[in-house]
């Protein structure tokens, strides 16, 4: 059996210390003021609430006045310029807008003005129907030749003086020198005579101009001139052929 042996020194230095905490207690901490603001957030009065360890920093500075008051007259020129686009693009779109209706109103002056054109043109041919249908009725009740060919050409000088009055022209090529800018070459015709070659010897279909355009070529006939070979002159070719058989 073992017996511990009682330490007096150990146990008086405990009691001390026991008696030295019930004498001194701890203190609490107070309370943070109502009106206190965490470190690092904006007040309402202005600036940034220093953080702990931070109170003895200078706040930020303020914009100077001169600075403050070159950005109020930067802001106040921003908003007239703001203010003179939004006058031009006003009168850009009205301006657009009354442009297409500038252009439709000529567009439809000029349908009115050709459709008008058309109907005077066609009303003119009137006459000319009225012609032949006459022509028509006459022979019907009594066939005379010599009267259907005067009615035949009247109509037909009508009708030319009417087209004529629009601007047809008539090409005269018959006995000139063949043109191809207004002719068309159908036949080419051989000739005796040197002097008709390359010229016109019959019109096979009339051409015509419009107001000095060409309208339609007209279709002839070209005369084109070979020399004859002398009628006691051979061909050497044939010769050589007799004399090889």
């Amino acid at each position: 059996m073992t017996i511990k042996c009682f330490d007096s020194e150990k146990y008086l230095e405990k009691t001390e210390l026991s008696k030295g905490s019930q004498d001194y207690p701890a203190q609490k901490s107070d309370p943070a003021p109502a009106n206190s603001q965490p470190a690092g957030e904006i007040s309402e009065v202005g600036g940034v609430a220093p953080a702990p360890g931070n109170a003895d920093r200078s706040p930020s500075p303020a914009i100077p006045p001169a600075a403050a008051q070159q950005i109020q007259h930067l802001r106040k020129r921003l908003e007239e310029k703001d203010a003179q686009i939004a006058q031009v693009m006003d009168a850009y779109r009205k301006l657009k807008k009354d442009s297409e209706k500038t252009r439709q109103r000529l567009e439809q002056n000029q349908q009115r003005v050709f459709a008008k054109s058309k109907t005077d043109f066609i009303s003119r041919f009137i006459d000319v129907l009225d012609n032949i249908d006459r022509a028509i009725t006459a022979v019907e009740n009594n066939f005379d030749s010599d009267s259907v060919l005067q009615g035949i050409i009247l109509l037909r000088s009508r009708l030319v003086q009417l087209l004529r009055e629009e601007g047809l022209e008539k090409i005269f090529v018959e006995g000139q020198p063949f043109d191809p800018t207004h002719s068309e070459a159908a036949v080419i015709e051989p000739v005796d005579s040197q002097a008709e070659d390359n010229f016109v010897l019959r019109e096979l279909q009339r051409g015509y101009k419009m107001k000095g355009a060409l309208l339609r070529p007209a279709r002839v006939v070209v005369g084109r001139f070979q020399k004859s070979q002398p009628e006691g002159s051979a061909d050497p070719s044939a010769n050589g052929e007799s004399e090889g058989s």
